[in-house]
């Protein structure tokens, strides 16, 4: 039988769902000053049964305090299981807690065909015969008395209990609360809280923030067990003359909590508070810390406190219903003020102003930075949490969608005074915090994981409803989430698109970066800045990334209006690749890599002009092709169809030359095309490019024209692979004939990446500052569209299979997110 565990792990659950209301609740008094828990069983063989089909409590079989626990009560195994009765938990003289069970069945007490329990001998007290029992080398006590069966783990402490019972006052909360409890339930469980730290120092750290004797007198709890589910459904009730945790809020009403709806989706848990009159909640807080009232009009607003758990982060949200005095004491202590995707974060020069006006709700909180979302104020001691609040609020990526919500909240109310909600990893934070060691690392995977952990309490008058559960998560565990990593602000505005690069030695990605300074920017996986260094020009086109020493060493490879540059990965150029060219106007750099033996061709071109030089820096000699007929438009391509090399160039008049290495014609194209600005691809086998009227033309190896009007804007994009045909037509993008009708606004080119055997789309709405991902399904991306103002980049930067997206995200600076 499991019963003792199970008060074990009720008191477990309730120290780890709810840090911040510390709702660590042993159950109480049966009879007696000293009872410290009571716990009404309502038949042992019901109860048995859905003990043994509860995944949760059966986790927690070979937990040490578990298993001790367990051997204490082994009789119960033994006892008729028709059998209902009490099990009371008390304090002796000596410090020490025994128990003693009585039910009103008077079958035999043991099996008969039991072989662990073992008569041992009789003991007498004045009149009364006490028999001892062995079971597994434990000792318990047996007698009858008053036509109930009596078991305890001590004879002397039984012998007390019942000279004691005629004369002992009936419990007036006691009683109460036993006359509601609901008697078809397994379990109803009291819990005596004034006396309950004897209890506690066996299971909880020296020093919990709020001690379980204050949180409450009383409590009583029903108790829900099934095979997904360990739910407590009860009543607490706190002394007015004492300073209770729960009379926080006595007088007040509880609201609908917000703060799953602010939270982002990926959070580890949530906590918040609900009050409708601050006035009468700093009332019952001031009596709480034995401190003087607060008459503060910054905060009379305030109706709900919630704390958000991200990662290592913690976020402190105040919703109100009225912002202007609390907007005017941010100024008053703000250093600095900076906007990200529409909304001010605000740099404070003071923070412990909400430890001040929130002890105990809020502890151990330095407000560093804060933003406004609609009426709620939200406080972090990093920007970038802040960051990450806002961009996970804009684009609908909140908590209430986290399945460890939906599934707590299946057994919570729309509304509380104190509302706590918590994923496994921030139940194993919790234990470690206010568990002794070793009780820690016993809780340690995969005792806690798969369920959802909830915590409610609501005010009802006199009294507080109290609900706890943990539930098993049967939504998919695998939740999608983006988030920022972080956020680089640069010294000025951004003058290209942000793009990853390979850092050769810790084979992580990094992104590269250029100002309207012309500063070039190097910046590692977790958002340093590696160096700048000063160019004299804006940087064409694309950085390409080469080999040329053939050791595994890269450089960066580029073009600039005049120059033609190769840097090392510490930003210092490559002698001799440091070539000007007189009149500027170059187009971006072509590196061709024909055996994919890094014996590079750089092709430069500069009006008609052709420059194509190995990784020497020398000029192949051998290609002739070193003047174009017409000032050539973009960089040149190299494509291979078959086993067949060609280098396509784009030229003013609509002129279209395919080449082959040494620069003689290899596919003769007669037909003009008024080019759109998209380049050439390869699709389907074909030279395929769109002009400016809408029309795609695509081209065989010998030739040959077909065209197809896709009625397209002359700005219209388009991006393509062997076997994918994406372009974007006003508000409306195309894959694979598939179409998807996007809100109207200004959109970047499309661009296609494939990652891990996988196609994914990408657009921009420059306009309206979204950024939007899709398969090659045209299926929406999960958690897409995100703030961004550039086309993206798409990698995964530290190998771990998961997708990083880098994005301008304001004129100096970029963002970048990862995708969960």
């Amino acid at each position: 039988m499991k019963l003792k565990g199970l008060f074990f792990l009720l008191t477990l659950l309730i120290f780890n769902c709810a840090r911040e209301d510390q709702k660590n609740i042993p159950l109480s008094a049966y009879v007696g000053a000293n009872a410290l828990a009571a716990i009404q069983i309502n038949g042992l063989s019901s109860l048995h049964d859905s003990l043994e089909v509860n995944d949760f409590i059966k986790r927690f079989e070979n937990l040490g305090p578990y298993k001790s626990i367990v051997d204490k009560i082994a009789f119960l195994e033994q006892i008729d299981a028709k059998s209902t009765g009490m099990l009371v938990f008390s304090e002796t003289e000596k410090d020490s807690i025994e128990f003693f069970f009585v039910s009103e069945h008077l079958s035999d007490m043991f099996s008969v065909d039991s072989l662990r329990a073992k008569y041992a001998e009789k003991l007498i007290f004045g009149n009364r015969t006490i028999h001892k029992y062995t079971m597994n080398d434990k000792a318990v006590f047996s007698t009858l008395a008053d036509d109930m069966l009596f078991v305890s783990s001590s004879a002397s402490f039984l012998n007390e209990t019942l000279e004691d019972v005629e004369d002992r006052r009936p419990n007036i909360t006691f009683q109460r609360l036993y006359g509601i409890a609901d008697k078809k339930k397994p379990l109803n469980i009291f819990f005596n809280l004034e006396q309950s730290d004897l209890l506690m120092d066996q299971i909880v750290s020296d020093v919990p923030r709020i001690s379980v004797s204050d949180f409450a007198d009383w409590i009583y709890f029903d108790v829900d067990i099934g095979s997904e589910l360990l739910g407590l459904n009860g009543i607490a009730i706190a002394n007015d003359s004492l300073p209770n945790y729960l009379n926080l809020f006595k007088g007040t009403e509880a609201l609908r909590n917000t703060t799953p709806f602010i939270a982002p989706l990926e959070s580890d848990g949530i906590s918040s508070y609900t009050f409708d009159d601050h006035t009468v909640f700093e009332t019952n807080r001031s009596n709480y810390l034995n401190k003087p009232a607060k008459d503060n009009i910054i905060f009379n607003t305030v109706e709900e406190i919630g704390i958000v758990y991200l990662n290592t982060e913690k976020v402190v949200l105040l919703k109100t219903y009225g912002s202007e005095e609390l907007l005017r004491y941010l100024g008053a202590i703000q250093n600095d003020i900076v906007d990200y995707q529409g909304n001010g974060i605000q740099e404070l020069n003071e923070g412990d102003f909400l430890f001040t006006a929130f002890e105990p709700l809020v502890d151990d909180f330095n407000a560093k930075f804060c933003t406004v979302l609609d009426d709620v104020f939200v406080f972090g001691r990093t920007k970038e949490v802040l960051q990450t609040i806002i961009s996970s609020y804009k684009k609908g990526s909140t908590f209430d969608k986290n399945p460890v919500y939906t599934e707590a909240s299946k057994n919570l109310g729309g509304a509380a005074n104190i509302l706590v909600v918590s994923n496994p990893d921030k139940i194993e934070q919790l234990s470690k915090d206010n568990f002794i060691d070793n009780l820690h690392k016993d809780l340690k995977d995969p005792k806690l994981d798969g369920y959802a952990y909830g915590a409610q309490v609501v005010t009802g008058g006199d009294f507080y409803h109290v609900n706890l559960s943990a539930q098993r998560i049967v939504a998919p565990s695998n939740i999608k989430t983006i988030r920022p990593i972080f956020n680089v602000a640069l010294d000025t505005t951004l003058a290209n698109e942000p793009q990853f690069v390979m850092n050769h030695n810790t084979k992580r990605k990094e992104v590269v970066v250029q100002d309207v300074t012309n500063k070039l920017y190097l910046i590692s996986s977790s958002g340093k800045i590696l160096w700048k260094k000063q160019l004299e020009g804006k940087i064409q086109g694309k950085i390409h990334q080469v080999d040329i020493y053939k050791n595994g060493r890269l450089q960066l490879a580029f073009t600039t209006n005049n120059q033609f540059l190769i840097l090392d990965r510490n930003g210092k150029e490559v002698r001799p690749f440091t070539l000007k060219y007189e009149g500027g106007n170059l187009n971006p750099l072509a590196v061709f890599d024909y055996e994919g033996k890094k014996d590079y061709r750089f092709v430069v071109t500069q009006g008609e002009k052709v420059f194509m030089y190995n990784r020497k820096a020398q000029i192949v000699t051998g290609f002739k092709y070193t003047r174009a007929e017409a000032p050539i438009i973009s960089a040149p391509k190299h494509i291979v169809i078959g086993n067949k090399d060609h280098l396509v160039f784009q030229m003013e008049g609509g002129i279209l030359k395919i080449l082959n290495r040494v620069g003689d014609v290899r596919v003769r194209v007669s037909d003009k095309i008024d080019f759109s600005e998209n380049g050439t691809f390869l699709y389907k086998n074909k030279f395929t490019v769109t002009d400016k009227k809408g029309i795609l033309h695509q081209i065989n190896s010998r030739g040959n024209f077909e065209r197809t009007n896709l009625g397209l804007n002359p700005d219209h994009g388009l991006d393509a692979t062997l076997n994918t045909l994406v372009y974007m037509n006003d508000n409306i993008l195309n894959i694979k004939g598939k179409k998807v009708e996007l809100d109207l606004g200004v959109y970047s080119r499309p661009k296609i990446f494939y990652i891990y055997d996988k196609i994914y789309v990408s657009v921009t709405d420059i306009q309206n500052q979204k950024v939007y991902l899709f398969d090659s399904q045209a299926n929406l991306i999960p958690n897409f569209p995100i703030f961004g103002i550039s086309a993206i980049d798409l990698t995964d930067i530290d190998n771990d299979r998961r997708l990083e997206v880098v994005v301008k995200n304001q004129t100096n600076s970029l963002t970048i997110y990862t995708m969960d």
